[in-house]
């Protein structure tokens, strides 16, 4: 309801604020609250977040399986933000995938990727066509089929 939206707006802020303090379980609550009120974009993702926290935080402090306390997923589990599908549809082991600072989930082949990317700048000139993988002559054509590549393996 529209006439639900301000107040969507100020628990989507709370859960937010909430969150970047390491409130995880008043930042899952908030975000509810405000999916519940008015479906403000951003709010599902960052609802995701605050339960991957939750459950991290959860996990390092009892060892065991996380409880919520009563938290509802409102996440589609058709949605495109699925980490256990890939592009292909095929899906990834749990096991080859690796959380970043960010708490967003990256594979085993993404962070090889990262880090040869990071390997080859440092060499200086010519690293451009280092990290794409490329004679230094290539031409414009083959210079793009190689980004985009890479882009895609990203």
């Amino acid at each position: 309801m529209e006439v639900n939206k301000e107040e969507a707006i100020r628990c989507r802020d709370l859960g937010a604020t909430a969150l970047r303090n390491g409130q995880n379980a008043r930042a899952v609550k908030m975000f509810a609250k405000s999916l519940q009120l008015y479906p403000l974009p951003g709010v599902k993702a960052l609802l995701g977040q605050a339960e991957k926290k939750l459950e991290l935080e959860t996990r390092g402090s009892t060892g065991g399986e996380p409880s919520f306390n009563g938290a509802t997923n409102y996440q589609n589990n058709n949605s495109t933000q699925n980490n256990n599908t890939n592009i292909s549809g095929t899906t990834r082991s749990a096991s080859s995938v690796s959380t970043g600072e960010s708490g967003r989930a990256y594979t085993e082949d993404q962070v090889q990727i990262v880090q040869k990317v990071l390997k080859a700048k440092e060499g200086g000139r010519g690293a451009h066509y280092r990290v794409l993988g490329i004679e230094q002559n290539s031409d414009e054509a083959q210079i793009k089929k190689a980004y985009r590549k890479l882009a895609l393996k990203l």
